[in-house]
């Protein structure tokens, strides 16, 4: 298990990886109190989508085992659970990127260029071992 999955599965729960990432975040690109709460909403409206995913993927689990259980795979029956899951995020990522819309809104020119960098940066060095 990457360190990466032992932190979103063990901490995400209870919220103290979130605390701990906002804390951070917060500190590098020295946001203000109002910018610190938009981006908790970010991460609240994130883990919110996650979470719809995650319990959509719950409720499939059958229709999944079926479909790798048969003779023949179904290319149908699966894009149709794709399909639905795919419904599931697009209900949720509109209030996810307002609330980052706002955050993003809310930095000055130099927070921006920090948050550039410090996303380019772990865009290149494939965090967490992927």
């Amino acid at each position: 298990m990457s360190i990466c999955s032992f932190f979103s599965r063990h901490f995400s729960r209870h919220g103290c990886c979130q605390r701990w990432m906002l804390r951070g975040i917060a500190c590098k690109l020295k946001l203000e109190e109002q910018q610190k709460s938009q981006l908790s909403a970010v991460f609240d409206n994130f883990k919110q989508l996650r979470e719809q995913v995650r319990s959509g993927w719950t409720g499939r689990r059958q229709e999944i085992n079926a479909l790798l259980s048969a003779e023949r795979f179904d290319r149908v029956e699966a894009l149709r659970i794709a399909q639905a899951q795919l419904a599931l995020i697009g209900e949720s990522l509109p209030k996810l990127l307002d609330a980052f819309a706002e955050f993003y809104d809310s930095m000055t020119a130099a927070q921006r260029e920090r948050l550039r960098d410090r996303i380019a940066n772990r865009l290149d060095h494939r965090c967490c071992g992927h």
